[in-house]
């Protein structure tokens, strides 16, 4: 997996691209490639926007003949699931990111703490 981030003025931009293979029961071989992108940006207030495009593209190995809608939609709905999880878990990665950010910026602006 090749994954590149671009932090940009007022949002976070990643992009990716990945080749996997995938035992779909016995014997049979299906190759993903997949390539997307999604962006967060602030809006004003408290709110925050993401944004994200996928692209999966199955190939079922020539061998199998039989079968091979249903290998294919076996795999695509396990693959949403997957990738409902990677897009949640970049999406806390990056919101912590922002999080972290916005407190730097925010202790700098108050100055030193008196006691």
């Amino acid at each position: 997996m090749v994954i590149k981030q671009f932090v940009e003025n007022h949002r976070v931009v990643q992009v990716w691209k990945t080749l996997a293979d995938w035992m779909v029961g016995p014997g049979c071989k299906v190759r993903t490639e997949e390539s997307g992108w999604d962006y967060i940006q602030p809006l004003d207030g408290d709110s925050t926007v993401t944004v994200g495009c996928i692209l999966m593209t199955p190939t079922v190995d020539n061998s199998i003949s039989s079968g091979r809608c249903e290998i294919v939609k076996s795999l695509s709905n396990l693959y949403q699931e997957m990738m409902i999880s990677r897009l949640q878990t970049l999406e806390n990665h990056t919101m912590d990111e922002i999080v972290q950010e916005k407190n730097a910026i925010g202790r700098e602006r108050q100055g030193p703490v008196r006691k």
